[in-house]
């Protein structure tokens, strides 16, 4: 045991037999009686534990804050240093706080006339009601919000058909326009085909007309022809030719001819 503690013992028991024994001997019978003088007198003489009778000893609180502060150190020596820094700080009382520190948190008086004091108690009813005329402006709020995105979203959809219809009409030109251009290729490829039997048409009548002149025959063969002025016929142009309405003038015609 230590030492401190041995001696805060041996004073206790010194004070108690100095300070009981003569109750116990006046009256030992009636047990409550003596129960209630041994309460009044510790009541009396609390204060003596704190200070005891001998001279040159410190006082017990003393040592037991001296006993607190040895056994957190002796106690704490396994555990780790910010524990037992919290030990030794937690170990005695640290007193009264400073002064300076009391009013910190007040507020600093301002210049000038102080302002009345709000005497206003709080009324629940008068806040509840607040409340409740807020809630109904953000309800309207949101209806107006809501109406606002109904008609956008129908504007977006109104939008999005007419988007679809020139998508439409874009497909159905790029579909015209190939057609278009099929068909130009077509009479492209008829122009060069009837160019091209004109040509050979031309070609044997010229050969028919150099070995008629050859063997000196008279043209009474070709004579159930009726004869043809080639002014009567349009000219051989690429314009006329690639018309329908010329293509069928001129091809019977030729046919009739024998050509």
């Amino acid at each position: 045991m230590h030492p401190l503690a041995k001696t805060l013992m041996a004073s206790i028991a010194e004070t108690s037999a100095k300070k009981f024994s003569p109750l116990l001997a006046k009256d030992p019978s009636p047990p409550n009686q003596g129960v209630r003088q041994l309460y009044s007198t510790l009541k009396e003489t609390k204060d003596d534990f704190a200070y005891p009778t001998k001279r040159g000893e410190p006082p017990i609180k003393e040592q037991c804050k001296q006993f607190n502060q040895t056994m957190a150190f002796y106690s704490s020596t396994s555990n780790s240093p910010v524990q037992r820094r919290d030990i030794q700080c937690n170990a005695f009382d640290k007193g009264k706080r400073i002064k300076k520190h009391c009013d910190q948190n007040l507020q600093r008086k301002s210049r000038g006339p102080q302002r009345a004091e709000d005497t206003k108690k709080w009324d629940l009813k008068r806040d509840d009601q607040k409340l409740k005329e807020k809630n109904l402006d953000l309800k309207e709020n949101n209806l107006e919000l809501r109406e606002e995105n109904f008609q956008l979203k129908e504007e977006n959809l109104g939008l999005r058909g007419e988007g679809q219809m020139l998508k439409d009409e874009m497909t159905r030109m790029e579909r015209r326009e190939l057609e278009l251009r099929k068909e130009n290729e077509a009479y492209r490829l008829q122009l060069a085909e009837k160019q091209f039997h004109i040509q050979n048409l031309m070609a044997k009548l010229k050969a028919l007309g150099d070995n008629s002149r050859q063997t000196g025959k008279p043209k009474s063969r070709v004579n159930h022809c009726l004869p043809v002025r080639v002014s009567n016929y349009p000219s051989l142009t690429s314009v006329r030719l690639f018309s329908p309405y010329w293509s069928s003038v001129l091809q019977p015609n030729l046919i009739e001819f024998g050509l």
